[in-house]
């Protein structure tokens, strides 16, 4: 084999090294806003005919988590009151939405979202909003 041969049968099997079997792994970014967060949160419960009552405001110390086994479904779970975990969809862009709901992650580490119950529950009658502001923690 002449020099020039065994150069370019060397080329080609480094090039075959490189760029084979070298898939690169997509990053779920869900693991980027995983985590402790402090929330702030505001609600009220409304009715059609006798208006707002139990109005509450307050902080919690909440998380924001996701499924691992389910890597196809953008699915977190963001529990910012106490006993209320809701399930967003979070797209790359940060924004959440969910049946009722919107809001966005901003720079992966603060976000504000806002839910209204009667949405998804069909309540012509009333419901509960809620209006949420978070920090994560680092």
């Amino acid at each position: 084999m002449n020099p020039s041969s065994k150069y370019l049968v060397t080329a080609i099997f480094i090039f075959a090294i490189l760029f084979s079997g070298c898939k690169k792994k997509s990053l779920d970014y869900r693991t980027l806003v995983s985590g402790d967060w402090n929330f702030h949160y505001s609600s009220y419960n409304w009715t059609m005919s006798g208006g707002v009552f139990n109005e509450q405001e307050g902080d919690f110390k909440g998380k924001i988590s996701y499924k691992k086994k389910n890597k196809d479904v953008k699915a977190i779970l963001i529990n910012y009151m106490d006993g209320i975990t809701t399930t967003f969809e979070l797209d790359k862009e940060g924004n959440l939405t969910c049946c009722g709901g919107s809001g966005k992650i901003q720079n992966n580490d603060s976000t504000s979202f806002s839910i209204a119950t009667n949405v998804c529950d069909h309540a012509m009658g009333g419901g509960t909003n809620y209006t949420v502001r978070g920090k994560k923690i680092n």
